[in-house]
């Protein structure tokens, strides 16, 4: 709960920080009006934008620092271990599939 309490918090205190910025960067300035109205009007894109970027980097590390070497490393055993049941499974599956084909059979060509 804290951490959830924290992360609100936090993202409250980027989406301030996101709208001043924007607001210290408005063309109009002299009219408060307008100030507001380009303000208001440019942050969501500002955060929409940065949020982007971070998801962005934050994708491209995971790719490549984390997955890329557990699937590299994970895919060969993950095969092995794949060839070595399939003796267990091809010796409990045949009999069922031989009763299967059978059965077909006889409805299929039986009168």
């Amino acid at each position: 709960m804290k951490n959830l309490i924290f992360k609100l918090l936090l993202l409250s205190g980027m989406l301030v920080a996101f709208s001043t910025v924007s607001n210290a960067q408005a063309e109009n300035a002299k009219n408060p009006v307008n100030k507001l109205a380009s303000a208001t009007a440019k942050t969501g894109v500002v955060v929409i934008g940065s949020a982007a970027k971070l998801t962005w980097q934050a994708t491209k590390f995971t790719a490549g620092k984390v997955a890329k070497p557990l699937v590299v490393k994970a895919a060969p055993q993950a095969g092995k271990f794949a060839l070595k049941q399939s003796g267990t499974v091809v010796k409990k599956a045949m009999p069922v599939v031989r009763k299967l084909a059978v059965t077909y059979l006889k409805l299929r060509l039986g009168p």
